[in-house]
């Protein structure tokens, strides 16, 4: 869609540095370095990608505070516990701390750690236990020393599900829909390929709309169709874009 190039153009563009995702990684910085991750944030999708990671280094951390709570408030009762029945205690605590955690499920594994493979997601949500065993100790540390793609991994799961800002509009067979409230822009991510497709601002510079989610679902479904002077319309009718780059718009893209 051509038009996408001109709302692009004029479209607003936030400085990395001023926004609060920006400042929340850099608050946490030192977690991200301890887990072997430098963060990088060039772009908005360099940012979301160390947003992934940082949620689930942050997951990691709360199901070690899940771990210590239950050995600290149980004491001696801890110890005369077998491995299923604190396990049975573990899974519990965390069960009940899950709305607080960004997840999500593929098939019936709950993954908390998109960084990591389901194997390693079953351990730490179903056998953490194992995790600390001396034996396995050179083996899990090299596992999580080996982070993987989480997009790879699991597609748009990892997009739609709290683990960064992306927001999830709708979805057209392989293409998803996704929104950015702080670059006021929509973008689309193919299944298929698991790879973003195309970018488009919604916003021009001189606008301060905030849109709202009926607004993106009609955007998303003129943009799908194609329906480049209807979406020129919607966008300047619903204080988008001012007039004066709509009118720059339409002369150059519409020849209106």
């Amino acid at each position: 869609m051509q038009l996408v190039k001109g709302l692009n153009k004029y479209g607003m563009h936030p400085v990395i540095k001023k926004l609060a995702s920006y400042r929340f990684i850099e608050e946490n910085s030192t977690l991200l370095k301890k887990n072997h991750i430098q963060p990088v944030y060039k772009n908005e999708y360099q940012l979301q990608a160390t947003l992934v990671y940082l949620h689930s280094m942050l997951n990691k951390e709360a199901l070690f505070g899940i771990y210590l709570l239950n050995v600290n408030e149980n004491g001696e009762l801890w110890n005369a516990m077998s491995y299923q029945q604190r396990q049975i205690l573990l899974h519990g605590e965390l069960m009940t701390d899950l709305d607080c955690l960004p997840h999500f499920n593929v098939g019936d594994q709950l993954i908390l750690l998109p960084c990591f493979d389901s194997e390693l997601n079953h351990r730490f949500c179903e056998d953490y236990q194992f995790l600390l065993l001396k034996q396995n100790k050179d083996i899990v540390e090299e596992q999580l020393k080996n982070l993987k793609d989480p997009i790879e991994l699991y597609g748009i799961e990892v997009l739609k599900n709290g683990f960064c800002d992306f927001i999830w509009i709708k979805s057209f067979e392989n293409e998803h829909y996704l929104y950015l409230e702080d670059f006021k822009s929509i973008y689309v991510f193919n299944e298929s390929d698991k790879v973003f497709t195309d970018q488009c601002i919604l916003v021009d510079k001189y606008s301060k709309k905030i849109p709202e989610m009926i607004e993106l679902r009609e955007i998303v479904t003129l943009y799908q169709h194609q329906k480049e002077e209807v979406l020129l319309e919607y966008l300047q009718d619903h204080q988008f874009i001012s007039k004066k780059v709509y009118m720059k718009l339409k002369k150059k893209f519409l020849g209106g």
